[in-house]
């Protein structure tokens, strides 16, 4: 399965743990989708900072090529994040940096790669993705993260361009989700944290709840796991029960350490 990852390469600061490590929505997703055999390419910017040479090294490490990756003057994007006693992710107002993130589109090289990739992956708030929707040939599929709408009016007016959307938010959705899943071809996913997850297919539901764990340590990169998972296993069998139940497996997963993925205790970008 050859996916492409469309957006952010961040480096996130860990209050609680005193850390700088890997973060950013394409960046968690790509690494998880390479964990899971995928072939694996990056589409986005980093700066040309030390950040950059060491986010660069991880990733192809962990099998993501990063040719698509451009390069730009500038600072790599910069958040810091504090977790409560319970484990939850919290942004510290102000501590975004977005450095590169703000002023980098595609260039006509990268939208030109990109097509050989049959799988897109990005989400809504990426500066290219109404552009993603309008380049996306009929040879690719488009796998959206619509993050918590304040309402559903750009899902509403991009979805026939969806193959599977995802959307962040409470049960109360569900009907109207369910609502709009009668009246298109995609797979609507809502996922509601520790109140589980539902997927919907032609007006058809199906929920999966979230599984225990001991101990949360940290929220951050629960949905890019869940959602990498649910990913890859619904386009390899189209099971769509068995999709949410290893979205909710490895989300689990996420829960017990900093960032989305476990780091070695040695690993921090500006060590």
């Amino acid at each position: 399965m050859k996916m492409a990852f469309l957006g952010a390469a961040t480096v996130d600061y860990f209050e609680q743990a005193q850390r700088y490590l890997p973060g950013g929505n394409a960046l968690n997703q790509a690494l998880h989708a390479a964990n899971l055999g995928c072939e694996v390419g990056l589409f986005g910017a980093t700066g040309n900072d030390r950040a950059s040479r060491a986010l660069r090294l991880l990733l192809s490490n962990g099998n993501v090529d990063c040719r698509y990756l451009a390069s730009m003057p500038g600072q790599t994007p910069h958040n810091r994040i504090d977790n409560d006693q319970w484990g939850e992710r919290h942004g510290v107002p102000g501590a975004w940096r977005a450095g590169v993130y703000d002023i980098y589109r595609l260039s006509s090289d990268h939208w030109q790669q990109l097509k050989q990739f049959p799988l897109w992956c990005t989400h809504a708030d990426w500066p290219d993705f109404l552009q993603a929707c309008l380049c996306k040939g009929p040879n690719q599929r488009l796998l959206v993260d619509y993050q918590h709408l304040p309402d559903f009016s750009l899902l509403a007016q991009t979805i026939n361009r969806v193959d599977i959307a995802y959307v962040a938010g409470e049960a109360g959705l569900q009907p109207e989700l369910q609502a709009l899943s009668r009246e298109h071809q995609t797979v609507i996913v809502l996922t509601m944290g520790a109140g589980g997850s539902c997927a919907m297919v032609a007006g058809r539901s199906y929920f999966q709840p979230a599984l225990a764990v001991d101990k949360v340590v940290d929220t951050t990169g629960c949905g890019d796991a869940f959602q990498a998972a649910f990913s890859i296993h619904y386009l390899r069998n189209r099971d769509i029960p068995r999709a949410l139940k290893a979205g909710a497996t490895l989300a689990r997963e996420t829960l017990s350490h900093y960032g989305a993925h476990q780091w070695s205790n040695n690993v921090d970008l500006y060590d």
